[in-house]
C-alpha cells in the first residue's frame, strides 16, 4: 500500500523498528565490549577495517616483513566499517566500528518491518500494523540478533543485505523499476563479499522470485541483469584475489577451514557433535610446502605471543595453498568417513535451529566477541517466543489460514531462505552464524503466526470464501 492513508503509519512502524533495535544495540554495546584476540575473526575484520580507512587497502603486516594482502574473509564488511571510522572521525576507530555495527543491525530492523508491512498487503490496516510492528519489534530485541550487531562480525552486515534483497524481490515482483533492479543487484553483490555463502543464499532468493514473476506473465531480463550485477562482484573479487594467490581463490581464503573444523570424529560424536572443533585442522601438513609450513609455524609463534592484537599474516600465496590443503582434506574425510558426516547432519540442524547447544559452542561464541549472557537469554527467546510463533505461521500457510493476510507466492522468497540456510548448516555445521540468513524470514513468520493468534476473529485472517 502506498496511498497517504497508509504512509504515516508504514514510517511510523519502520522507523520505531530501527530506533528500538538501535538502543537495545547500544545497551549491549555499553555494558559489553568484544574481545579481540589475536586469531579470532572479529580481530581481523576490525585491523582490515582499520588499513582500509588509512589507505593501505586489504592488507596486514606480514610475518615475513613489510604488508601483505589477506583474503582470509570477503571484504565487503570491513570495508563499510572503514567508512564508518571516517563518518565517526572523532572517536577511537574500533568504537566507530561498534557503533556502525550497531547501526547495520538496526537498519536490518527496520527493513524487516517494511518488509512484513508489504507481505501483509492483504490485511485490512490492523491487521497489517500488527504483523509489520511484531516482525519489526522481534527483530529489534532478539538478543542474539543484538549480540551479533555489536560482536565486530560480517553477520551485522548480512543480516541487513539478506532482510533488503527480501524486501526488493517483493518489490520487483510487484512492478519491476531500473531503480529497484539496480539496487538489488548492488544488494546481492554485498551481501555476496560479506559471508562465502552469501551469493549462494541470495541467488537463490532472486531466483524463487524469478519465479514467481514468471508465472504472474513478467519477463525474466529484470531478473537476469540483478544476478549479473550481483554476480559481478564476487567474480571480480575472487579473480583479484587468485591473479595475487597464484592458485583459485573463492571470494575467500577461509573455507578450507570451515569445513575442515566441521569434519573429523570430535564432531560427529560427543558434546561438539554437528558443531566446528579446532582440532580438526590438524593433519594437513603434508600437503603444504616446506615453504608454507615454516611462514605458518611462524604465524602461530606470533599469536602466541600477541594474545590481543592481531598477528602478522602468511600472506595470499601461503594463506591459498592452506586453503586448498584444508578443503582438500575436508572432502576426503566426508568421502571417506561418510558414517561421520551424515551422523552429524542431525546435530547441525538441531543446532542450527536452536534446539541444542553445547559448553563449548559457548567458548567459541565468547571467543567471537558475544557476550555468554545474553547469547543465553537469546537462545530461550528464541525457543519460547520466535520459533513457535514462526511454526504457527507455517502450520496456518498450510491450512490456508493467511489467506487473508498474504500469499503462499508473497511468503516464497523467505521461505527459500529458510530452506537454503538449513542446507547451508546441513553441509558446515549449527551455528547461529550460520542461521541469521534465516533471522528475516523468522521474524516475520512469526509475526504473522502473532496476527494469526490476535486477530484471527477479524475478517483479514479469515480464509477465502
Amino acid at each position: 500500500m502506498t496511498t497517504a492513508r497508509f504512509r504515516a503509519p508504514r514510517f511510523l512502524v519502520v522507523a520505531g523498528s530501527s530506533l528500538l533495535a538501535f538502543v537495545v544495540r547500544a545497551v549491549l554495546l555499553v555494558h559489553h565490549r568484544p574481545p579481540l584476540f589475536a586469531s579470532s575473526d572479529n580481530t581481523w575484520y576490525a585491523a582490515v577495517a582499520r588499513s582500509i580507512a588509512t589507505g593501505h587497502g586489504v592488507t596486514l603486516d606480514a610475518v615475513t616483513g613489510g604488508r601483505a594482502l589477506t583474503f582470509r574473509f570477503p571484504p565487503a564488511y570491513p570495508a563499510l566499517l572503514a567508512a564508518g571510522q571516517h563518518l565517526l572521525f572523532w572517536v577511537r576507530a574500533t568504537d566507530a566500528d561498534l557503533w556502525t555495527s550497531a547501526v547495520f543491525g538496526a537498519a536490518a530492523a527496520g527493513v524487516v518491518a517494511a518488509l512484513a508491512w508489504r507481505l501483509a498487503a492483504a490485511a485490512k490496516t490492523k491487521g497489517q500494523l500488527v504483523v509489520a510492528a511484531v516482525a519489526g519489534g522481534l527483530f529489534a530485541v532478539n538478543p542474539l540478533l543484538a549480540g551479533a550487531s555489536v560482536s565486530l562480525m560480517a553477520e551485522s552486515l548480512y543480516v541487513l543485505a539478506v532482510a533488503a534483497t527480501l524486501l526488493l524481490v517483493d518489490r520487483l515482483v510487484a512492478r519491476a523499476t531500473t531503480l529497484d533492479v539496480v539496487l538489488l543487484g548492488i544488494v546481492v553483490g554485498v551481501g555476496a563479499l560479506t559471508r562465502s555463502e552469501g551469493l549462494v543464499i541470495l541467488g537463490a532468493i532472486v531466483g524463487t522470485g524469478l519465479v514467481v514473476a514468471r508465472r504472474r506473465g513478467m519477463g525474466a531480463r529484470p531478473w537476469i541483469v540483478v544476478l549479473a550485477i550481483g554476480l559481478a562482484f564476487p567474480l571480480g573479487w575472487s579473480i583479484f584475489a587468485s591473479l595475487h594467490a597464484h592458485r583459485t581463490v573463492a571470494v575467500a581464503t577461509n573455507s578450507g577451514s570451515l569445513l575442515l573444523g566441521a569434519n573429523c570424529p570430535a564432531t560427529a560424536h560427543g558434546s561438539d557433535a554437528g558443531f566446528w572443533n579446532f582440532s580438526c585442522l590438524n593433519g594437513t601438513d603434508p600437503r603444504l610446502s616446506a615453504k608454507a609450513r615454516a611462514v605458518l609455524a611462524q604465524v602461530n609463534d606470533a599469536a602466541g605471543k600477541n594474545v590481543f592484537s592481531i598477528s602478522p599474516v602468511a600472506g595470499a600465496r601461503v594463506d591459498a595453498q592452506l586453503n586448498s590443503a584444508q578443503l582438500a582434506e575436508a572432502l576426503h574425510r566426508m568421502v571417506h568417513a561418510p558414517g561421520d558426516t551424515v551422523r552429524a547432519v542431525p546435530f547441525r540442524v538441531l543446532r542450527g535451529v536452536g534446539l541444542y547447544w553445547s559448553r563449548d559452542q559457548d567458548s567459541l561464541e565468547y571467543f567471537e566477541g558475544r557476550d555468554h549472557h545474553w547469547e543465553i537469554v537469546g537462545r530461550w527467546f528464541h525457543l519460547l517466543v520466535v520459533l513457535p510463533l514462526a511454526v504457527v505461521a507455517l502450520v496456518a500457510l498450510v491450512r490456508r489460514r493467511l489467506r487473508g493476510l498474504t500469499t503462499a507466492a508473497g511468503l516464497a522468497p523467505a521461505l527459500t531462505s529458510l530452506v537454503m540456510t538449513l542446507l547451508i548448516i546441513s553441509l558446515t555445521y549449527g551455528s547461529t552464524r550460520f542461521r541469521v540468513a534465516a533471522e528475516p524470514a523468522l521474524a516475520v513468520l512469526a509475526a504473522f503466526g502473532a496476527a494469526v493468534l490476535t486477530v484471527r476473529r477479524s475478517k483479514a485472517v479469515q480464509p477465502a470464501q
